[in-house]
Parts: structure tokens; sequence; C-alpha cells
């Protein structure tokens, strides 16, 4: 059985069979061919290529005036309209099987490693993950240069008792947050209480995870301590300074730095906490 044929409107000559068309949803040919239509479109971008560039400019322009918000959605298309000046502050997802809402916690490594690049890749950053994965995924230079590592450590009754807090690209001042002297009664130490002096933070924080019997109505598996979010923020960034969290879950980030009036913008790609973190910023 011979193949339908039909004469293109655009290029006109001899018949084409009927494959050479695209077909429309509701079953009706196109009354172009489709190397016609590709030459047309491929013709039409050069035409209008400066005109499509300016709309995306303005688009990208306008998202990152508009800050002190979360957003629903997915970083890796949303982060290229972060200002680069913003500091990328954030607990991403471990790769690990939590049990989230749900996205799915268990990528292929290579797709794993491409969705914290597209996060923080030379940018001034703040990641808080495993040791192990901080080496492995993102050292090497794969976000930048590290500038600081500090352990957070907890009790808990899993095997992992600690997580590393990495600074890429930035520095943090940790004059900024001070706590007690260790030895009180050394006499050099005790002249500099005497003169009001205080310890500079070191560089291993002691603070509790947040327990299941803390969370209260927060429906996020694994959201991280106020009190650390609070320290990086004020270690590595002054008022006014944006903070954005691409993997904001319930919103712990965003909400310390809008109590320490800076600007905050979040992403995140789950309904369910994306509602929760939106009620607790407002």
């Amino acid at each position: 059985m011979e193949e339908e044929v039909k004469v293109c409107s655009r290029c006109g000559g001899e018949p084409k069979p009927v494959s050479e068309f695209h077909t429309r949803t509701n079953g009706a040919l196109y009354s172009h061919c489709k190397s016609c239509q590709r030459e047309y479109t491929k013709n039409h971008y050069a035409e209008n290529r400066l005109k499509y560039i300016e709309k995306a400019n303005k688009w990208a322009e306008h998202q990152r005036t508009t800050v002190d918000r979360i957003i629903l959605g997915d970083c890796q298309k949303l982060m290229r309209t972060v200002s680069p000046d913003a500091y990328i502050i954030s607990d991403p997802p471990y790769n690990q099987g939590y049990h989230y809402s749900s996205y799915k916690d268990a990528l292929e490594i290579r797709k794993y490693q491409r969705l914290l690049t597209k996060a923080f890749k030379g940018r001034k950053s703040v990641v808080i993950h495993y040791p192990e994965d901080t080496i492995n995924l993102l050292g090497g230079g794969a976000l930048g240069s590290v500038e600081q590592s500090i352990a957070w450590v907890y009790n808990s009754n899993t095997a992992k008792q600690h997580r590393s807090i990495t600074w890429f690209n930035c520095k943090p001042d940790m004059t900024k947050v001070t706590q007690p002297y260790k030895n009180p009664t050394d006499k050099r130490i005790a002249k500099r209480i005497e003169e009001g002096k205080a310890c500079k933070l070191y560089d291993w924080w002691e603070v509790n995870q947040v327990k299941n019997v803390s969370k209260r109505d927060n429906p996020h598996p694994c959201p991280i301590p106020y009190e650390i979010a609070e320290r990086i923020i004020l270690l590595t960034t002054n008022e006014g300074d944006l903070v954005c969290d691409p993997f904001a879950g319930s919103g712990t980030v965003l909400l310390a730095a809008k109590n320490l009036n800076r600007r905050y913008l979040g992403f995140e790609i789950d309904p369910v906490y994306f509602e929760y973190a939106q009620q607790q910023l407002k």
C-alpha cells in the first residue's frame, strides 16, 4: 500500500509522503513539511535572537531584585536568577535515602554531584554535609577554594556523630560570635576577662540535633538547629547582605537570615516543606 502524499504549502514542488509533515494534536497535518518548519524556526530565532536575550535578561534581573521570599521550584533551574553577590548557605539533601515527602534521596552519584555543583560552584557558599562526601564530592576545587572547615558535633544514636561545615570562596570572621574561655583561672586569661575581652569561637561546635520530640509541627524529617544557621550567618555576612538557601526545606536558614536583618531568598522543590516555610517566614 502506497503512503499518502501531500504538497508543502511553503516549498511546493513534488508531493511528499505525509510522514514528512508534523501532525497536530487533533490529528490534522500541518500545511508545511518538517524541513520547511526547521528552516523557519532557525531563521525566526536568528532574526529575533537579541529580542529573546533581552527578554530573558530582564526576567533574570527582575528575579535577582525580588528577594525576601521562598519560591516553590527546582534550584537547578532557579540558581541563575540569584545575584552573584549572594551568600549561598545550605544543608542540602545528603543522598542517603532519607524519607522526604516527595523528593527521592537516592540519585546516581554523578547526578547528585551535578546537583550540588549547580547550587554552589564558584559562589560564596557555606555547605553542611558529612565529611566524607564533602571531601569526595565537593573537594579538589570542585566548588572553588576552601577557606574554612568546622566540625559540628552532636550526641545521637546514629553511627555518624558529626558533620562538616565548609566555607567555599568566602571566610567567616570567628570573632563575631564569642564564647567563654576554657581556662578562666589562667592568669593571662583572667586578665583578658577583666579587660572585658571574650574568646572567639573554635572550629568545633557542640550543638544538639533537632530531636523528633522538639520538631512540633515541622513536617521536615531533618531540619538543622536554628543555632547552627544563626552562627553561620553571623560569622559570614553583614546586615543587608543576601542569603540564599537553594535547598530551603522548612526554612530554618531563611528565618535566621530574616531575624538577623539579612535579605533572604530560598528555593524548595517539595510543596509540603514550602508551605511550612512560608508560614514560618510570615
